[in-house]
Order: C-alpha cells, then structure tokens, then sequence
C-alpha cells in the first residue's frame, strides 16, 4: 500500500543525515588502515549501543531494560566470539587513529539513527521518501568531493 502524501520534512534533516551516514562510511572504511579487521568487525557489532543512546538523547526515542540488556548481549557475545582465540599481537595494542576513526564512524551511526527519529517523529515521511531524499543528498555531496578531488 503506497501513500501519495508530500513529504514535508525539512531538508537541513535530510542534508544532515546523509552526511552523518557518510561519516561513518568514511570513518569505518578509512579505520581499516590501522586497525585489523577482527576489531573493526568488533567495533562495528557495537553499533546497536550509540544508535540507543543518541536516539534517546537526541531522536527523543524511548528502550526497555531488557532492550539494553539484549543489545549488551550480542555485543558481548560478538566480542567474545571474536577474541576466542585471539593471540595478542604488538600490532594491535597500538592505539590510536584507526580506534578514534572506528569510534567517530560508531557516533555517526548513532547520530544518523537519531536524525532519522527526528524525521519521523516530525513529519512521517515514508521509507521511499526518506530513502530517495538521503540518497539524493548523499549523492550530490559525494559528487563534490569527487570534483574537489
């Protein structure tokens, strides 16, 4: 069941959505330089944790206890998981860029979910609405970088 109704969200919500997802895409892909992938792949399965917490700090949403308990469980099963056999390597006690990146691309994430809370609690675009909007601002400023660069 399609709905026809015009979409009445703001743009600046839509411009700053598509450039918080692609932060996190930046972010995430240029982490891969310094951080093995395990540990991105780790980073990564935190997702769930900035999503909630920036969507109740910013996108006004509310979780239950046992919503973050479930999310704290995968987590630590994914890092579990993981690290299983993990043999400690010099490489990857190095801290540094690769982790600040991972955890700028981990609170762009949350920043993006909650901008989309936002949206929806404002003016209820649909999915395609919202899709299209993103994915039409995301391409114009990903367009610029590729001229600027």
């Amino acid at each position: 069941c399609q709905t026809n109704k015009k979409d009445t969200t703001h743009t600046g919500y839509y411009v700053s959505c598509s450039l918080t997802y692609l932060l996190a895409m930046v972010g995430s892909n240029l982490a891969l330089r310094w951080v093995p992938y395990p540990t991105q792949v780790v980073g990564k399965s935190a997702k769930p944790i900035p999503v909630m917490i920036l969507g109740v700090l910013i996108g006004r949403k509310s979780y239950s206890w046992i919503r973050y308990a479930c999310v704290l469980t995968i987590v630590a099963g994914v890092v579990l998981f993981m690290f299983k056999e993990s043999k400690t390597n010099k490489e990857t006690l190095n801290t540094g860029l690769g982790e600040l990146l991972l955890f700028l691309s981990l609170a762009m994430d949350g920043l993006t979910g909650a901008i989309q809370e936002r949206m929806r609690s404002s003016s209820s675009p649909s999915g395609q609405q919202m899709m299209l909007a993103m994915n039409f601002w995301s391409t114009l400023m990903l367009g610029g970088a590729l001229v600027l660069s």
